[in-house]
């Protein structure tokens, strides 16, 4: 079947498709800058992530949130979420569980 459509239909297909990517993304408050394919930036300016979501970053092939914590110099990814709100309640529970072992590794 998909060698019966014609290059005009298949480019067609491709331009809905675009078209439906930017509006989900713009549903989400992001937008794509022109000339940088693939790039996805907040309204706000700060690439794939939203201030008031701490540890979550949007992953613009799967439309997804993911959530991430530094540990010891390495970036530890703690799964990826519908929503951002989602993403960052995983890094605050990881950060106050990585703090609370810390405590207890203090006291003697």
């Amino acid at each position: 079947m998909a060698a019966d459509l014609s290059e005009a239909k298949r480019e067609a297909i491709r331009a809905k498709a675009r078209e439906k990517y930017r509006e989900r993304r713009a549903a989400l408050g992001f937008t794509v800058r022109p000339g940088k394919r693939g790039h996805v930036t907040s309204r706000r300016g700060n690439p794939t992530r939203r201030p008031d979501a701490r540890g979550a970053y949007f992953h613009a092939p799967s439309g997804l949130w993911f959530s991430a914590i530094k540990l010891n110099g390495q970036t530890a990814r703690l799964g990826y979420y519908r929503t951002a709100e989602e993403a960052s309640a995983v890094y605050w529970a990881a950060r106050r569980r990585i703090e609370g072992a810390a405590d207890e590794g203090h006291r003697s």
